[in-house]
């Protein structure tokens, strides 16, 4: 609920409410999906490949933060308009900031990112001729439709223990 500038985003201005929020109701694929599948459910299904004590998963909880502001844009659309890459970065560098993450985020993080990424293709798109091998880290795993105020409790909690070390969280109604 706060107002973020997008060129120069204070820190005070970036909340993992509003995060968690947002990415619970924003969808993956522009909305191109056979069931709702949003951003927060990605990230929250890809923060579970490193154990809880791994450093990086925090960051890989994380990584797709800036699109809270600017939207989930298709890669096609992110090589064609200028400045979007930059703009996303921007972003992303001061939530990594805010929350003590390294930037730019490691390489493992993208890794991460790509696994459930091949695994979307297959469950959620049903593009199983774009993937010839699913990555073994995400060969157990199971992508459900899910209510987008589930989906952020479940990012905020995963939040919550990653960050702070407890799950305790309760979100008021509405």
């Amino acid at each position: 609920g706060k107002e973020v500038n997008l060129l120069a985003p204070a820190l005070s201005s970036i909340d993992i409410l509003d995060i968690a929020h947002h990415e619970a109701q924003i969808n993956r694929y522009n909305g191109g999906c056979a069931f709702t599948y949003s951003v927060a459910q990605h990230s929250w299904l890809a923060s579970h490949l490193y154990p809880d004590s791994h450093p990086l998963s925090l960051a890989i909880l994380m990584h797709d933060g800036a699109e809270t502001y600017v939207g989930d844009d298709v890669k096609q659309k992110k090589n064609i308009v200028q400045g979007t890459k930059e703009l996303e970065d921007r972003l992303q560098r001061a939530i990594c900031e805010k929350y003590g993450l390294p930037w730019p985020l490691p390489l493992q993080v993208k890794r991460a990112d790509l696994a459930i990424y091949a695994l979307e293709l297959v469950t959620v798109l049903g593009w199983k001729h774009k993937v010839k091998c699913l990555p073994a880290a995400v060969r157990h795993l199971a992508i459900e439709p899910m209510d987008w105020k589930d989906a952020r409790h479940l990012f905020f909690s995963r939040f919550y223990k990653l960050y702070y070390g407890t799950r305790t969280v309760r979100f008021k109604t509405g």
